[in-house]
Parts: structure tokens; sequence; C-alpha cells
């Protein structure tokens, strides 16, 4: 059984994965 903090923590690692990989690929594009 999952807790409700357990499910926020995982729905904003969901919803900020994608945010971080972008931030990532920008600053690589940047640096590159």
């Amino acid at each position: 059984m999952w807790s409700r903090a357990a499910v926020q923590i995982a729905f904003a690692l969901r919803a900020g994965a994608n945010r971080y990989a972008e931030a990532d690929l920008c600053a690589a594009a940047r640096i590159g």
C-alpha cells in the first residue's frame, strides 16, 4: 500500500524528470 507521501514523491519525480532532462540537453547544447 502506497502512502500519500510516496505517491506525491513518485508523481513529482515523474513530472520533474522531463524538465531535468530538457535542462540537461539545453546545458549540453550550450556547452557543446
